[in-house]
């Protein structure tokens, strides 16, 4: 997983640093940066398909992706819009079939710096729809990596508050 903070202008880098230096099947990536706008012909890496999730409204920033080997056949799975205005919480997931072994599932999640409690409670409860969703439609293990932005040392955020909402909801 990595907070990438606006892939394009990363792409040689990411491609020399990591995904041919590591051999991992999977990168998720956060804070993309990218714009619907931006076309995924322009975006690419070899060997890799690129599934990508950008923040709504092409207001930049934010944004996320999930790299995905080419061996790996991989599809998104929809998630319908958050039901609480209060949400930002932003999400990809992927059903990924393997070419041997069962199918699993694997989420890149990114939560916008947000500092109070009810913030926090409304993007983990938005998660929480979300892997519901996904647990009533499929099967096997379910991975979910990412970015809440929750500091837990912070004191203006109860720091068992992010504890609470997990336990709340998962």
């Amino acid at each position: 997983m990595i907070n990438i903070q606006s892939l394009l202008p990363k792409i040689a880098s990411l491609q020399h640093d990591q995904l041919n230096r590591f051999d991992h099947d999977f990168f998720l990536l956060t804070e993309t940066w990218l714009r619907s706008a931006t076309a995924t012909r322009l975006v690419t890496f070899p060997g890799y398909t690129l599934h990508r999730a950008d923040r709504p409204g092409d207001a930049g920033y934010g944004g996320v992706a999930i790299l995905a080997r080419d061996s790996y056949q991989a599809a998104v799975i929809p998630q319908p819009p958050a039901d609480c205005a209060g949400c930002l919480l932003e999400s990809l997931w992927l059903r990924v079939k393997p070419s041997a072994g069962p199918p699993f599932t694997l989420a890149a999640v990114y939560r916008p710096p947000r500092r109070t409690a009810a913030a926090l409670q409304a993007d983990i409860g938005e998660l929480e729809l979300q892997y519901q969703r996904v647990v009533l439609q499929h099967s096997g293990p379910i991975l979910i990596m990412g970015d809440l932005n929750c500091n837990l040392l912070d004191t203006d955020l109860d720091p068992d508050s992010f504890k609470k909402a997990v336990k709340a909801h998962f």
